[in-house]
């Protein structure tokens, strides 16, 4: 529902905390896009960058946000997701998924 609830620059937002949250950064509300793209490896800083550009943009200027660039958002969430998944053994998603961190 996230990925078709409020507005373009809402969804836009809301791709970005999603992302966060997949690469462990959710509580940490004082980062930049620039700092989440920090020490991340190269198969994931592919996808985030264009999705931190997007959402950098969203908080600058959300009059011209248009639902392309929330699809665009989410787009690069779920690669986002799939890579950082690649990289994190079956055991620890797993534990993760129980403890619900």
């Amino acid at each position: 529902s996230r990925r078709r609830r409020g507005t373009p620059g809402d969804r836009v937002l809301a791709a970005w905390r999603q992302t966060c949250h997949d690469l462990r950064l959710g509580g940490r509300r004082t980062l930049t896009a620039e700092d989440v793209l920090t020490g991340q490896p190269p198969d994931i800083t592919t996808h985030l960058r264009p999705l931190a550009e997007i959402s950098n943009f969203v908080r600058y200027a959300p009059d011209d946000v248009t639902d392309a660039d929330a699809a665009r958002a989410w787009d690069g969430s779920d690669a986002v997701r799939r890579a950082a998944r690649s990289r994190t053994p079956l055991p620890t998603r797993l534990r993760d998924r129980l403890l619900l961190r």
